[in-house]
C-alpha cells in the first residue's frame, strides 16, 4: 500500500479507534517515523486523535474540490512536523544528544499548536466561498552542518523553512476556475511543490541557509477584477534583518491580464508627479526621507517615482490609495513596511472614470503599520 494511503489509514484508525484493538491495528501498520513515535506515547496519541477529529469536523460539508485541497494541506503539515521533529532536528543537533523524548516533546508542541489554531477553514468574499492552499517544508541548513563545530555560529543554528499560502475559490463557474489557475501560477505553486519534493538541495542553491515565506491573501473578487496581497519574508541565517515586503496584484478577469496603470490613471494628468510629491511630503514629516541628503536614502520626490508607478506597490480600499514602501525602498536595511495613504477625494481628478479600482472603495481598510 502506498505510504500516502497508509498514513491516512493510521490517522483514520487513531481517530475512530479508541479501543485497544483498533489502536493496535493502526500502530501495527504505522511505517513512518512520526506514526511510530505517536503510537509510542499515550499523550501524543491523544493529541493526534484530537487533531484528526478537528480536521474531519472542519471539512465536513465543505465542497469536494476544497476538501481535496484541504486534505493535501493536512498531509503537507504532517510531513513537515515529521521532518522538523525527526531527521531535521537530529541533523541540526549532531553535536548534541537529541533523544526520543526531545522528538516526543517537539511533536506534542506542534500538535497542540494545531489544536489551538483558530483560523477559519473557509471564508467568503462577495458571496464566493474560498479557502487557502498551504505548503510548508523544512530541511537542514547545509551551511551549518557542513561547518566544523568549533566554527559554527549560533545565529545560524536554524533549519531552512519554506512556506507558501494562497487563496482558492470554491468553483461555481468557469471564471472561478480561471481565477484559481491564475492565482496558482502567480504564487508559483508548482515550483514550490517541486522544491518541497526535493529535500536534498546544494548548500549554494537559492533558498539554502534561508527562511522564505509567501502568504497571499484574497482582497477583492468581482466579475471584472481579482485583487491579491502577498506578504513576503526572506531571512538569511545569521543576517541582522529579514527582507520583508508586501505587494499587490491586480488581475483583469474579463481581459485575462494584469491591470496596467493606464486603467487607473488618466494619461497626461501628471499623476506620477502628484503621487511622488504627495508621498514625499508625508514621508519627510515622519523622518523617513532625508533632506539634506544622506548616503543611500531618498532625498527628492523624483526618486520615489520608480516605486510609486508600479501597481504592485498600490493598495486600494475604503480609505483611498495606499502606497507601499518595502524593505530597502527608503533606507538600506530598514525592514518595516512603510505606507502613505492618499484619500479618494484627492485621487479623483487623476482617475480614469470607469477604472475597475473604483469598485474597491467598498473594501474595508487594512490596518496600516
Amino acid at each position: 500500500m502506498p505510504r500516502r494511503y497508509r498514513t491516512l489509514l493510521v490517522a483514520w484508525m487513531l481517530l475512530h479507534g479508541p479501543t485497544v484493538s483498533a489502536t493496535e491495528t493502526a500502530c501495527a501498520s504505522a511505517d513512518s517515523e512520526r506514526e511510530r513515535v505517536v503510537c509510542s506515547d499515550a499523550t501524543l496519541s491523544t493529541l493526534a486523535r484530537t487533531v484528526e477529529t478537528l480536521f474531519q469536523k472542519n471539512i465536513a460539508g465543505v465542497p469536494p474540490d476544497a476538501a481535496q485541497q484541504l486534505a493535501r494541506n493536512h498531509e503537507y503539515w504532517l510531513n513537515y512536523i515529521e521532518r522538523k521533529c525527526g531527521p531535521v532536528a537530529r541533523a541540526m543537533n549532531d553535536d548534541q544528544h537529541y533523544t526520543i523524548d526531545d522528538e516526543v516533546k517537539c511533536l506534542r508542541d506542534n500538535y497542540r499548536g494545531e489544536i489551538d489554531r483558530k483560523d477559519p477553514i473557509t471564508e467568503y468574499m462577495n458571496g464566493h466561498m474560498f479557502y487557502y492552499i498551504s505548503r510548508i517544508d523544512i530541511r537542514p541548513d547545509k551551511d551549518f552542518i557542513s561547518t566544523p563545530p568549533e566554527n559554527r555560529s549560533e545565529l545560524c543554528r536554524e533549519a531552512d523553512t519554506e512556506e507558501v499560502s494562497l487563496p482558492q475559490l470554491v468553483v461555481t463557474d468557469p471564471q472561478d476556475a480561471q481565477a484559481n489557475t491564475h492565482i496558482r501560477s502567480y504564487a508559483r505553486l508548482k515550483d514550490i511543490e517541486a522544491q518541497i519534493a526535493t529535500p536534498d538541495i546544494p548548500a549554494d542553491a537559492p533558498g539554502a541557509s534561508m527562511d522564505e515565506g509567501n502568504w497571499t491573501k484574497l482582497i477583492a473578487y468581482t466579475d471584472s477584477l481579482l485583487v491579491l496581497d502577498t506578504a513576503t519574508y526572506e531571512y538569511g541565517h545569521g543576517a541582522g534583518t529579514a527582507g520583508t515586503g508586501n505587494h499587490s496584484h491586480f488581475y483583469l478577469m474579463k481581459e485575462g491580464r494584469e491591470m496596467p496603470a493606464s486603467r487607473v490613471f488618466l494619461a497626461g494628468s501628471h499623476w506620477q508627479a502628484f503621487l511622488s510629491q504627495r508621498a514625499y511630503a508625508e514621508l519627510k514629516k515622519r523622518g523617513r526621507v532625508s533632506s539634506p541628503p544622506y548616503f543611500d536614502t531618498i532625498n527628492s520626490p523624483k526618486e520615489l517615482k520608480k516605486i510609486i508607478v508600479k501597481p504592485e506597490n498600490w493598495r486600494f480600499d475604503a480609505q483611498g490609495l495606499t502606497l507601499l514602501f518595502n524593505y530597502d525602498d527608503l533606507q538600506p536595511g530598514f525592514d518595516k513596511l512603510t505606507t502613505v495613504t492618499i484619500p479618494w477625494n484627492e485621487l479623483r481628478p487623476y482617475l480614469v472614470k470607469d477604472s475597475p479600482v473604483l469598485d474597491l472603495a467598498h473594501v474595508p481598510a487594512t490596518e496600516q503599520p
